[in-house]
């Protein structure tokens, strides 16, 4: 190899080295299969949590949107999980190396809920020792969590003696302090429910109040509040992330890295 593409080599290790060791707590990958290289262009750039559409076909569970063509997509183990299995292998134990936090797969559900859960709960089986399981008032932490939003057959997931799943609610149904933090975890809902600024001039007072209110509320309940289809602008970034918003729901992966490593957080804003 001549000297100069041993420069680029280089350059481009450590590069690679550095988006790996450097992980991003709140960044959610939205729809993380539609990136180019779903999970690994995630994990590249440091995001901790990855959301990932799933559709019931034959007794599988396929990585798709809608449910059409669903024999030429994927399974869920194949795309995300087996991949999983070898990169904690090699972290000794972690996704990312020396960061002791999970990472959490959003599993959305399409179709019956009561159909697919089954399904997901018995292939996920044989990676049981890597999930984080909840018994009764006990949690025992592992590299990955798994949160399942979308058609959540609630009543299932709340009946099981161990589980291995938490389930996202939604902010105006979830924030509520009777349900536990350890069943519903996450709380999500569209952006434009509670928002209409979408970074253009200032945020609106009253609006950065919602903000504000949704999210102390979110963390009084410890539960992990989450907008999602609000853009991939800086400025509303910003914002969500000074009211303290948990998961900052994201499309654009590596405009959202190079904003993130750069900003910090206004507490007086």
């Amino acid at each position: 190899m001549n000297f100069g593409l041993s420069f680029i080599f280089l350059l481009w290790l450590n590069s690679a080295i550095s988006y790996s060791q450097i992980p991003l707590p709140g960044a959610h990958a939205h729809n993380d299969y539609m990136n180019e290289h779903p999970l690994m262009d995630a994990l590249e750039l440091g995001f901790t949590s990855i959301e990932i559409d799933v559709c019931l076909y034959k007794n599988t569970l396929r990585v798709s949107h809608n449910p059409i063509f669903l024999s030429f997509k994927q399974t869920l183990q194949e795309l995300y999980l087996d991949p999983l299995v070898r990169r904690i292998q090699q972290n000794g134990g972690r996704v990312y190396a020396g960061y002791d936090a999970p990472l959490v797969l959003m599993i959305d559900l399409k179709g019956d809920g009561n159909k697919s859960y089954p399904v997901l709960r018995q292939l996920l089986k044989p990676y049981k020792h890597l999930l984080t399981i909840y018994r009764k008032d006990s949690v025992f932490p592992g590299p990955i969590q798994i949160n399942i939003s979308g058609n959540v057959p609630v009543d299932l997931i709340r009946n099981e003696l161990e589980r291995w799943v938490t389930i996202d609610g939604s902010v105006s149904k979830g924030l509520d302090s009777i349900i536990s933090p350890m069943l519903v975890q996450r709380v999500s809902s569209p952006y434009r429910h509670f928002f209409k600024w979408r970074g253009m001039g200032k945020q609106p007072p009253d609006e950065k109040r919602v903000m504000d209110s949704l999210a102390h509320i979110a963390q009084l309940q410890h539960k992990e509040l989450r907008f999602y289809a609000a853009g991939n602008n800086k400025k509303v970034w910003k914002a969500l992330i000074d009211a303290g918003v948990y998961w900052i729901n994201v499309d654009d992966l590596r405009k959202f890295y190079d904003f993130r490593l750069n900003y910090k957080p206004q507490k007086n804003r």
